[in-house]
């Protein structure tokens, strides 16, 4: 089955046509953009799927993690390839239509902590409810019934400004510690096999660098700098902005479910 999702995947990663359903949208914040599917990916340093969405009026695009069998989903449906039985997103399309109950659109609705938050919006009788998702299942339903999918200028605006300062913090520690990291969300958790989404997911490691040097390796989950605890990216970029002066610390990392302490030292 993993076999039959990459090559759904590699498949929508190399000639995907968007898709594209047009109906209003707000959300309780403002404008919602109208969105289409530009690909379904396997990131190259974490091998994690991704589900990039692009904005249809100018194009901006919103890179959301998902879990292997919400990939698995989207991309099947997408390159119209059947399974033997339903699976989980075409049970749930079975039963709402024979229930009489319409999906009108998806939305892409908030991002906290860096975790996107969606909406599906339902309709029965002309009555309509807002039902709370995983955007990963929010898109795999939408793709099944060809209901439009939305993101929140806001959250475009949001994710822009995080990945752009996110990004230059991100390289300055590649600079002077010789590692990438990245942020850690519930579906990378998951996939990784790890008891929760707290941390910091080391991405890539420069060889004989200092983080080479001191055995941190691709793949750790950092979840303390100093004796400080990283929830997320922010905590981890704060902190280590914090120590720029210190010529020693340590990293707490989780390693096959190990806890193991790591030190650093600045030359």
């Amino acid at each position: 089955m993993k076999k039959l999702l990459i090559a759904a995947i590699i498949v929508c990663s190399m000639a995907l046509s968007p898709l594209i359903l047009s109906v209003d949208a707000e959300t309780k914040d403002g404008e919602a953009l109208e969105m289409r599917i530009k690909g379904v990916s396997v990131h190259p340093e974490t091998n994690a799927p991704v589900v990039i969405l692009e904005s249809v009026d100018d194009e901006r695009e919103l890179l959301i993690w998902i879990g292997f069998p919400e990939a698995q989903a989207i991309a099947l449906r997408l390159e119209n390839i059947n399974t033997p039985r339903p699976m989980t997103h075409d049970l749930l399309k079975n039963i709402l239509e024979k229930s009489g109950i319409k999906v009108v659109k998806v939305v892409i609705s908030d991002l906290k902590e860096d975790i996107f938050l969606a909406t599906i919006t339902l309709e029965k009788d002309r009555k309509t409810m807002e039902i709370d998702s995983r955007p990963s299942d929010a898109i795999a339903l939408a793709v099944r019934v060809e209901a439009p999918i939305y993101a929140a200028s806001f959250v475009l605006e949001q994710a822009r400004g995080i990945g752009g300062a996110f990004q230059e913090a991100g390289e300055k520690v590649r600079r002077r510690y010789g590692f990438g990291a990245q942020a850690l969300n519930q579906e990378l958790a998951e996939y990784f096999g790890l008891p929760s989404a707290e941390g910091v997911l080391v991405s890539d490691i420069e060889e004989k660098g200092m983080a080479d040097l001191a055995g941190l390796n691709r793949g750790d989950v950092i979840i303390e700098v100093d004796g400080v605890k990283t929830a997320n990216l922010k905590d981890f970029y704060d902190t280590l902005v914090r120590l720029e002066d210190k010529k020693e610390f340590s990293l707490n990392v989780l390693r096959d479910k190990d806890k193991l302490s790591l030190t650093f030292r600045v030359p």
